[in-house]
């Protein structure tokens, strides 16, 4: 069986880069796939996490529109692949096209990684064979769209075990607060919550540490030092391997107008720490269970955040130990979730 994934260009720093190398790795000996960047990664550092003996990632160089569309065409008319799966709207167009000129039994799948209702050309899914959807929120957003429910498969995004958890400070240190993310202020991030947040406690014991890098870092350091928490906000930058560089974290925050399926979490979460993750679309209500593993809050309600947070400071409000936090992420194993995707690549052959 051939399979072929596809999107237009990757940064190289985010989320779906490690999943796509993880379902890389993964393929069968009786399976061949293959990633089809059109555009190219700006960061090409990713692939080598990929094992090429399983699949391998294809890079051209067209960052116009016409020219990922004529390269996704032209790569599908050559390779005629058995399946093709999109990650992005736009390319259902030369997939379908190519489909019907020269592989007719191709089976296409769109398999997206942000909220539905935040992306252009939505009205093209109506001609994919199925779905592949990361979060539940995902799913009924594509129902909502009038997409078939028996051509949707709840596959959520994969994450490997861990069998160390995180270390967790100790008693009378102070608690270590943890950001791992693209610092956007105001925007899908909302990075700005966070602080605003911890600035309604700015005088319990804690520190937050950081990790991630952006445009608006400066106007958070400002922000900071507006709610009189400067003192207590650690900075890291970007790390290649974040878990890696964490050596203490206690809780873990989002604070995201929208998702699609957030692997900081869950990756926090597969490392035995608790999280405090806004209620947006889509992902969190997937993997937060109430008490166990962390807490959801209203976008925008930092009473309710800043009410849990400082009762996790004083001991008011617990967790599940770690190994019970590690075990509410069972679904999203890769092991577990690789055998339900190609269960499901395999069912349509």
């Amino acid at each position: 069986m051939k399979i072929l994934m596809t999107y237009p260009y990757f940064t190289g720093k985010g989320g779906m880069e490690t999943v796509t190398a993880r379902v890389l790795n993964y393929a069968s000996r009786n399976m061949e796939i293959e990633f089809l960047l059109s555009g190219g990664s700006d960061d090409t550092n990713w692939i080598k996490n990929v094992n090429n003996e399983s699949g391998k990632v294809v890079l051209h160089n067209h960052r116009s529109y016409p020219g990922v569309f004529l390269d996704t065409f032209n790569y599908i008319r050559k390779t005629k692949p058995d399946i093709v799966i999109t990650l992005n709207n736009l390319q259902i167009m030369p997939i379908m096209a190519a489909k019907k000129l020269y592989v007719p039994n191709m089976k296409v799948y769109a398999w997206h990684h942000f909220a539905l209702r935040f992306l252009k050309g939505n009205n093209l899914l109506k001609y994919c064979d199925s779905f592949l959807a990361i979060a539940s929120g995902m799913k009924r957003d594509l129902i909502n769209m009038g997409i078939d429910e028996e051509k949707i498969h709840l596959i959520y995004d994969p994450v490997d075990r861990v069998k160390v958890p995180t270390p967790q400070s100790k008693d009378g240190e102070p608690k270590h607060f943890v950001y791992i993310g693209r610092l956007e202020a105001e925007g899908q991030k909302n990075v700005s919550e966070i602080y605003r947040i911890l600035g309604a406690l700015k005088n319990k014991n804690w520190v937050f540490d950081v990790y991630g890098a952006g445009a608006d870092e400066q106007k958070l350091r400002d922000l900071s030092k507006e709610l009189g928490i400067e003192d207590k906000v650690n900075y890291f930058g970007w790390q290649k391997d974040v878990w890696s560089a964490i050596k203490v974290a206690d809780l873990v925050f989002l604070s995201s107008k929208y998702e699609g399926f957030p692997m900081s979490v869950v990756e926090s979460v597969a490392h035995g720490i608790p999280c405090i993750v806004t209620n947006c679309p889509v992902g969190p209500d997937d993997i937060i269970k109430e008490g166990v593993n962390g807490h959801l809050y209203e976008i925008g309600d930092i009473q309710d955040a800043a009410k849990t947070v400082d009762g996790f400071l004083d001991g008011s409000v617990k967790f599940g130990t770690q190994k019970e936090i590690q075990a509410s992420d069972d679904d999203f194993y890769t092991d577990a979730y690789m055998k339900r995707l190609f269960n499901i690549l395999r069912e349509k052959q």
